[in-house]
């Protein structure tokens, strides 16, 4: 491979590192971090920058060879928050769970304020080294700092109840509640109803944070998959008021949503994420109108995770089979 000049290499890394912000599906930039990784200085800015995106973008179809990036750059910046991160999620989806608490730990203590930091190893803790006593306080850590999230409040909740707060654990669930459920957020339910027993089945807990590819079509009745589209609806709404569209693009956004759910309805998941489904919607609105706007943004804006917004916006795009200036959803006169 070639290398570039210092010059050409600092261009690359200003364009990808843009375009890394605002992609949809960052897989196809992997190219440009190997050559970016390749040519660039070892320690360098530009360097790290590749290891970084690379580690991250790898991480869920390839935890080993994520876990080897982080580790090499964790040589040259051994309190690198990020590298501690992506390792610890690395080794958690490959089953080495003390090991990503560890991980986690340095990630923590590199930025003690990130609370998906705190949240992934309250909830190794907790679900895979049956230590909730310990996971409860960087789950109260973390559901302080990101009370709107989901995740948090159903790994909060479930480790309290694991304590013996049921009282506490129910307050958290009911709040989290309140713009609809998920079937694990209904399963957790029952649990703490029941008195949150020591005999639940650990198998259905899921040992590292939820991520949107584990969505998988399955048959709903009507009822639900009517619910789903009015939820999804709602917090399309809400999310809507948050972004810098115009009133075209807004209801263009409508009616994306209303073509994508009649295509994927009755089979839409009853466990879909409906906030998520309407920042992909939106996701989508800037992707066909061709917005300076980053998944991360939006997310962002409809308090959700920004991998999540990514997993429905492929299915979308999928579905409708989206381009950019889409005429069906351009809100251009």
């Amino acid at each position: 491979m070639k290398c570039m000049t210092p010059a050409e290499v600092e261009r690359l890394r200003a364009r990808v590192e843009d375009t890394y912000e605002r992609a949809l599906d960052p897989a196809e930039l992997l190219p440009d971090l190997h050559r970016l990784e390749h040519c660039a200085t070892p320690g360098s800015e530009p360097w790290l920058f590749a290891l970084r995106a690379s580690s991250e973008v790898i991480l869920e179809r390839s935890p080993w060879r994520a876990s080897l990036t982080a580790r090499k750059i964790l040589t040259a910046v051994p309190n690198d928050d990020r590298a501690w991160a992506t390792l610890g999620l690395a080794q958690t989806l490959l089953g080495y769970y003390r090991f990503a608490a560890v991980a986690y730990r340095r990630a923590l203590d590199a930025a003690p304020r990130n609370p998906w930091y705190a949240h992934n190893l309250g909830h190794v803790l907790d679900v895979a080294l049956n230590d909730p006593a310990t996971a409860v306080k960087y789950l109260e850590l973390a559901y302080a700092s990101a009370r709107d999230s989901r995740e948090v409040a159903v790994s909060y909740a479930h480790a309290l109840a694991r304590t013996g707060a049921i009282a506490a654990a129910e307050t958290v669930l009911a709040e989290a509640s309140l713009d609809g459920t998920t079937r694990e957020m209904d399963s957790l339910a029952r649990w703490l109803k029941e008195g949150a027993p020591d005999n639940r089945d650990k198998s259905s807990a899921r040992p590292f944070p939820v991520r949107a590819n584990e969505n998988r079509p399955r048959k709903a009745p009507r009822s639900s998959a009517t619910k789903i589209k009015d939820s999804v609806q709602a917090s399309l709404e809400r999310g809507l008021v948050r972004l810098p569209f115009d009133d075209s693009q807004r209801d263009k956004a409508r009616l994306l949503a209303t073509d994508a759910l009649s295509l994927a309805l009755p089979h839409t998941p009853k466990d879909t994420d409906a906030r998520a489904y309407a920042a992909a919607v939106a996701s989508a609105i800037a992707f066909v109108n061709e917005l300076p706007l980053s998944s991360t943004e939006i997310a962002a804006s409809f308090r959700v995770s920004t991998a999540s917004v990514r997993g429905y916006f492929k299915e979308l795009r999928s579905q409708l089979a989206l381009q950019p200036a889409d005429a069906r959803y351009t809100g251009r006169a």
